[in-house]
């Protein structure tokens, strides 16, 4: 048992075959129009180091740019409109990076992702969101010994 078993409902093995695609909702309950302006998926940009990757985010929204490269998280600039009471999925592609490292039988989890950035009356607002329940288990193909 580790500190992520309370949240992580489903695991997914790391393989050179593995496409997951992982949908998130976000919904608008702040009473007033916000503009999502950033998403990101913390530790599996390109330069993350695990096994895994995000690569796309479906629907590329208005103006969506990303991911962003050369970092460590998975990043898309944006300026979607969200209207109060109105909810919006996306979905993240995540596959295998080659190269990557999570030991095998080792596990990635994320306990807050995706990270998500608002724009409403001129502040920027860091949005928490709820814990995804989802992971990643090392195999023979995500080792760290090459």
């Amino acid at each position: 048992m580790n500190d992520h078993d309370d949240y992580v409902a489903a695991m997914a093995p790391i393989t050179p075959e593995m496409r997951c695609h992982a949908r998130f909702f976000f919904a608008n309950e702040s009473g007033r129009k916000v503009e999502i302006t950033s998403i990101a998926m913390p530790g599996i940009g390109e330069h993350g180091g695990s096994g895994v990757q995000a690569v796309h985010l479906d629907p590329v929204v208005n103006g969506a740019e990303g991911p962003s490269p050369d970092g460590p998280n998975a990043l898309w600039s944006t300026n979607a409109s969200l209207f109060d009471d109105e909810l919006v999925a996306y979905e993240f592609w995540i596959e295998f990076r080659p190269g990557g490292c999570t030991s095998s039988g080792g596990s990635i989890s994320f306990p807050e992702w995706p990270y998500v950035v608002v724009s409403a009356g001129g502040r920027d607002i860091a949005i928490d969101p709820e814990s995804a329940k989802i992971g990643f288990i090392g195999t023979e193909h995500s080792r760290c010994d090459g």
